[in-house]
């Protein structure tokens, strides 16, 4: 916080949103997540296992923050068909600016782990090119297809803190995104729906846990409660926020598992209360908050690599094996602002610079093509998404 507090003043924020609380919110739980995996790296580092730490509080900052992000990610995408279905929709447009929001910072992300993979093989090729190739392929399209060990290098994976098993989550659901339309009575083009199929083919296949998949529902929930309410004051209200910070702390302190029915009801709450405008005592809408939410991927995409280079390579495994508690606490907070700044770097570089190509590349693409907007419904200029 108080790095962002010093940052902020020196940095244009991206123009609000429609859903301001939302833009506040992000950071928060960014951070939550990197607070999750430090917990994680201590009992690593002592007993070899990476698994969610013997901490309630600390095991909810990363399962209940990544259950509010795929809430988050439901609400916003399903509230825009729902706005939608009387103008028209440019899938071309969508599909773009969804890979260009997700795959330009992904990719730096895989230049550190190729980076970190070399350092840690001394620069040596352990496998033949055939087979590294292989295994680069299924870490460049976000471990849909798995996240095997590059240049034997063992637990790969641990250099980003396993995160992008979530990033496969969300791409499936952008892929559901036409089918949901039709359901709402919105008619994509008849190839759109073909890929939306294989899509829903691809998720049988890939199997994924019900559970974790729940709280895009959650999400969507809160899109059908917003969009057909008119009078959402109570939302702002100070009891609304009590309402949603009791909900949020109940998962926090009581509950093993972010991924049950009992705490997603719990976060759904709270999440509509936040989709409705609560600004949690005005803390959601602060400068501070909406920086942090504006490099909320970046934070979340890149704090394993930090705490991985900090472990391994600056302070050293058996260094901070020994640490006490308070010695370990104290290292994460030196690494804080770090994470803050490259975060704030790598968005105004890599992030904000990709968002702005999307009308350019769609042109590109419809020129290529020869075709209009991939759309259905009414005049283009009315396209929301």
């Amino acid at each position: 916080m108080l790095t962002s507090h010093l940052l902020v003043r020196k940095v244009d924020l991206p123009t609000p949103g429609r859903f301001v609380s939302i833009d506040g919110l992000r950071g928060y739980l960014a951070v939550a997540v990197f607070l999750h995996h430090a917990s994680i790296w201590y009992f690593y580092l002592r007993h070899g296992s990476w698994k969610v730490p013997p901490s309630t509080v600390y095991t909810q900052f990363g399962q209940a923050s990544v259950a509010l992000f795929f809430m988050i990610t439901g609400f916003l995408f399903f509230h825009k068909l729902l706005s939608a279905r009387a103008k028209w929709i440019d899938w071309l447009q969508f599909a773009v600016s969804r890979v260009l929001r997700m795959a330009p910072l992904y990719f730096f992300a895989l230049c550190c782990i190729a980076i970190v993979v070399g350092a840690l093989s001394n620069w040596q090729l352990n496998e033949p090119p055939t087979k590294l190739a292989k295994q680069s392929v299924r870490w460049i399209f976000f471990t849909i297809l798995g996240a095997p060990d590059v240049n034997q290098v063992s637990n790969t994976g641990l250099i980003v803190a396993h995160v992008t098993w979530s990033l496969c989550y969300e791409w499936f659901f952008y892929g559901l995104l036409p089918l949901a339309a039709v359901a709402i009575g919105i008619r994509p083009p008849w190839f759109v729906i073909a890929i939306s199929l294989l899509c829903f083919g691809g998720i049988i296949w890939w199997a994924p846990n019900l559970m974790v998949s729940a709280p895009f529902a959650g999400g969507m929930l809160a899109a059908v409660v917003i969009n057909g309410k008119k009078d959402l004051g109570w939302c702002a209200s100070n009891a609304a926020s009590v309402l949603c910070i009791s909900c949020i702390a109940l998962v926090l302190l009581s509950f093993p598992t972010a991924y049950a029915t009992v705490p997603i009801v719990l976060l759904a709450t709270a999440f509509i209360i936040i989709a409705g405008g609560n600004t949690v005592f005005g803390l959601l809408q602060s400068r501070v908050s909406r920086m942090l939410g504006s490099m909320a991927y970046s934070i979340y995409l890149l704090h394993g690599i930090l705490l991985f280079v900090a472990v391994n390579f600056i302070v050293g495994k058996e260094v901070v094996e020994l640490m006490s508690e308070r010695s370990y606490w104290t290292l994460v907070v030196v690494l804080t602002p770090v994470l803050i700044v490259v975060s704030l770097l790598t968005f105004r570089l890599i992030e904000q610079p990709a968002l702005k190509l999307s009308p350019f590349v769609c042109g590109y693409l419809r020129e290529k093509l020869g075709r209009r907007p991939v759309i259905a419904g009414l005049p283009a200029a009315q396209a929301e998404l």
